[in-house]
């Protein structure tokens, strides 16, 4: 007989090999991703799930196939030392999707609102406060000279009465009380007086019309301010909120392209991985077959060692709960497309006793 571990040992140290190969050209597909694969070997698990649904109806014993290849490398790999199992691969890139939220109409209203609106009301604030001072100061203007005039009109008044008085103790002193010079007197003395006081009402008359005009130019110019603003706001609000839709758009574009590529990338490694996988379960079955084959020669004329007896019996059992599932007729049938594999992993004797099982369930 050939050197079993020695043969299976050689096929193992191949599929690592090849697999590190794969490994790397998968790691090289996807080096924009940053993504990066074990090159570690470790036994896939055994089993695997049963198609329930014979060949001609979609049945096969492909499951069980599998079960009894692994339940083979696990014997080897503990009465042997070598481990040949495929290599387990990551069943997914790994590469999560980004999520996204998009910002309602109203969020982007107030984004736009919460950076122009500090901005616009800083500019009212400043121009109300420059109305207001203009307004105290011309209030006040309008007050001192409100009392200034009543002061000047007070001190014509004294004045004349004044006047007035030392005027006519003069004509009494002259005897001229009831004299044309005594009401001429009087008379200039009255028109000097409002003279005067039509002088003052007019000079204080442009002091409030002064004041006035600069109380309407102030009212003027901060209306117009405030209207300027209330536009100029107007419009780069609208300006802002467009621009933050567009660029919740393309952040949304972006995200939507971003996804896309992980999906396609994914779509390829999973190509990519099944064919790798396929190629190295089709090489390890290979490669047993060959080996069980050789056995087969060495125990036909050697006989069959108690443990790998053993063995054999735990595959007979797999094997019946395995068929048990499906009626003697699709059983029986699935068995003779599936001999000459079943004969290699569970032995001649233990095919011929599952038949037996079958016809006397």
């Amino acid at each position: 007989m050939s050197s079993t571990k020695e043969k299976l040992k050689n096929f193992g140290e191949k599929v690592g090999q090849k697999a590190d190969e794969a490994l790397e050209e998968i790691k090289d597909a996807f080096e924009d991703l940053s993504y990066t694969i074990s090159g570690k070997h470790r036994p896939s698990s055994a089993g695997g799930t049963v198609d329930y649904s014979a060949k001609e109806h979609g049945y096969t014993s492909d499951a069980l196939i599998n079960t009894l290849i692994n339940m083979d490398n696990s014997y080897r790999k503990e009465n042997t030392g070598v481990d040949i199992s495929i290599p387990e691969l990551p069943e997914t890139l790994g590469l999560e999707s980004k999520e996204y939220v998009a910002k309602t109409d109203e969020e982007i209203v107030s984004e736009a609102e919460t950076e122009l609106l500090p901005g616009y009301e800083k500019k009212v604030d400043d121009a109300t406060e420059k109305y207001e001072s203009t307004m105290n100061k011309q209030e006040k203007l309008q007050k001192d000279a409100e009392f200034s005039e009543e002061e000047d009109l007070l001190a014509l008044d004294s004045a004349r009465k004044r006047t007035d008085k030392e005027f006519r103790n003069d004509m009494i002193l002259q005897g001229l009380v009831n004299s044309t010079i005594n009401s001429y007197g009087v008379e200039q003395i009255g028109k000097e007086y409002e003279h005067k006081v039509a002088t003052v009402n007019a000079e204080y008359d442009l002091k409030y019309l002064s004041i006035k005009n600069a109380i309407s130019e102030a009212q003027t110019t901060y209306e117009n301010a405030l209207k300027e603003y209330d536009l100029s706001y107007a419009a780069d609000l609208s300006a802002k909120i467009s621009k933050l839709k567009q660029d919740e758009e393309k952040r949304l574009e972006e995200i939507n392209n971003y996804n896309l590529k992980i999906q396609e990338r994914e779509m390829k490694y999973q190509e990519e991985r099944n064919k790798l996988l396929t190629e190295l379960q089709k090489q390890r079955q290979q490669a047993l077959f060959d080996e069980i084959e050789a056995e087969r020669e060495y125990e036909r004329e050697n006989g069959v060692t108690p443990e790998k007896q053993q063995e054999y019996d735990k595959r007979l059992s797999m094997a019946e709960s395995f068929y048990g599932n499906f009626d003697k007729m699709t059983a029986m049938s699935m068995m003779a497309e599936s001999r000459a594999d079943l004969e290699k992993l569970m032995g001649e004797l233990q095919f011929i006793k599952l038949l037996q099982w079958n016809v006397n369930r």
